[in-house]
């Protein structure tokens, strides 16, 4: 009985953590932009976990981030109906309401959930300031407030530092000198982070020196020739990149 119960347990955190790493390449195909893998991904991870309200929040994420906002609407609002306990539940409610305009409601359900959580959810941080980044009604102000909690509550997290220098990017008035230190903050947490490289996409976009390039110019020129190769192997925002950045040699 003794060694049933000891196996079960050990059968449970592999399954556990089978289906966070699931997920976890399921929201980096959303942030490469390969949406049509991502999706499938996220499916079966509704089928094998229906009553997980993470998997419809992100499946949410994965067609926010292709400008579907009614499918959008409709997996986060899934996410509070199969879960409303889930902290991130209650963010995709804040986003829905956020999205239509209801700026007050979508803060107070925010204040709320981080209260909940004690502002030491790092994820659900990010999540908040993230739906503040990209909404219609951006306010940078408080996206770098909440991200710089996040990078006290896990600091060696680089999708903080990401988000960071996306804030900055769209910051009034723009801050590209620190939209350019986060992103090679990324790099310094994460130097071997595998292609595609989402902060040398950034840097790429945004470097006119030198300097900055040639920190990312050997990985694309890896990429360059494995493109030739394996057609699919760079995201549509690496390929872009690549291709209107004259500064990087083929």
């Amino acid at each position: 009985m003794k060694f049933n119960k000891i196996f079960s347990g050990i059968l449970l955190v592999a399954t556990s953590t089978a289906f966070g790493q699931n997920l976890q390449n399921a929201t980096k195909n959303t942030d490469n932009e390969f949406f049509t893998e991502a999706d499938k991904e996220f499916r079966q991870l509704i089928t094998n976990e229906p009553l997980n309200a993470s998997n419809y929040f992100y499946l949410g994420e994965n067609f926010f981030a292709q400008k579907e906002i009614d499918s959008a609407i409709v997996y986060w609002n899934k996410a509070s109906e199969k879960d409303p306990l889930n902290p991130l539940s209650t963010v995709a409610s804040g986003k829905v309401k956020l999205i239509k305009g209801d700026i007050s409601g979508a803060k107070a359900l925010f204040t709320q959930v981080l209260t909940k959580t004690k502002n030491k959810n790092a994820e659900v941080i990010r999540m908040i300031a993230k739906a503040y980044l990209n909404s219609d009604f951006p306010n940078t102000t408080e996206t770098i407030a909440l991200l710089n909690q996040a990078v006290k509550v896990d600091p060696k997290n680089e999708f903080n530092f990401l988000l960071l220098g996306d804030a900055y990017l769209t910051s009034e008035p723009i801050n590209p000198n620190e939209a350019i230190k986060n992103y090679n903050d990324v790099l310094d947490i994460n130097p071997k982070s595998p292609l595609p490289n989402p902060p040398c996409i950034k840097l790429l976009n945004i470097s006119q020196g030198v300097g900055i390039v040639t920190r990312c110019s050997s990985l694309y020129r890896v990429s360059i020739s494995l493109s030739y190769s394996k057609p699919m192997f760079l995201s549509p925002p690496a390929f872009k990149a690549l291709s209107t950045n004259p500064l990087i040699e083929s």
